[in-house]
């Protein structure tokens, strides 16, 4: 039985009655525009290349002539020793000198002069290992000396290796190396300067007058320089580094002014790399 709801059962077969007509159901209206945009272009991806950095010429030609000199410093004396006596024998008077220079190659030289009497005996020089003249702690200290100055070299060889490979660590380490170079090569004739008096005053006779075994550089004359010398005879000596020993200060000078133009580099280098990768 159909239940009462006020409205007429749905039968089968019979379809849901219709609304009444005087009911106007309006659907709502969407109104659709259309924008016709420009196509947009398409931008070519960022390059990923960096600019070219311009080589460390002038820093790395700086520690290249640094390095020469330290090489032709090798090879000369660093260190010379000169004394001059008269004397007269049997009425005949006689002058004798005599030279000894101090290499870094474990090497020195001693030449003997004599003039103006039969006695003197016949000019010579001398050249040989430091262990040969009995001076082996001089020829240690030597040793280290030249140690110094190859050690600066090497390491300015690879600053220059390293500032012309390229990249901004390289360079960095290019720095660092030339000025450890920059130290190794202050050191070798500061360490000579102070060392070299004492390690000759251990090798040899003590004197009581100025000489090479009380002062790095220095002369004297007569009783100045400790000597007990007999009626009519004269004597003289002096004492001083030389050309190796200032061309050591001298390859400084190149060595140091490299490591500041490839110091300046490396911070030209990096904040080339901030405005690339900032771009």
């Amino acid at each position: 039985m159909p239940v009462f709801s006020g409205r007429e059962p749905i039968l089968p077969g019979k379809s849901e009655p219709s609304p009444p007509s005087d009911t106007v159901v309006e659907a709502p209206s969407v109104s659709v525009s259309y924008v016709h945009a420009a196509p947009a272009k398409l931008s070519a991806p960022p390059s990923k290349s960096r600019p070219p950095a311009r080589r460390p010429v002038l820093g790395a030609s700086l520690v290249v002539v640094g390095i020469l000199i330290l090489l032709v410093s090798l090879f000369v004396g660093w260190y010379t020793i000169s004394s001059t006596a008269t004397d007269t024998v049997s009425g005949s008077s006689f002058t004798g000198s005599a030279t000894a220079t101090l290499y870094p190659l474990n090497y020195l030289t001693e030449t003997f002069n004599c003039q103006g009497s039969s006695y003197c005996f016949s000019n010579s020089t001398y050249t040989g290992a430091y262990a040969q003249s009995s001076f082996s702690s001089l020829g240690a200290l030597y040793d280290a000396i030249a140690g110094l100055l190859i050690g600066g070299a090497a390491l300015g060889c690879a600053a220059v290796a390293l500032a012309f490979a390229g990249g901004y660590r390289k360079r960095v380490w290019a720095g660092r190396l030339a000025l450890l170079a920059v130290v190794m090569v202050v050191l070798a004739p500061t360490v000579l300067a102070i060392a070299q008096p004492s390690v000759l005053g251990s090798q040899g006779t003590s004197s009581s007058g100025a000489s090479p075994q009380t002062s790095f550089a220095g002369s004297c004359s007569q009783s100045g320089c400790g000597n007990d010398l007999a009626p009519g005879e004269t004597a003289s000596a002096s004492w001083g580094p030389s050309i190796g020993w200032y061309l050591g200060f001298a390859a400084v000078v190149p060595l140091l002014l490299g490591w500041l133009e490839l110091r300046a580099r490396r911070k030209q280098s990096a904040a080339a790399e901030i405005y690339h990768l900032a771009r």
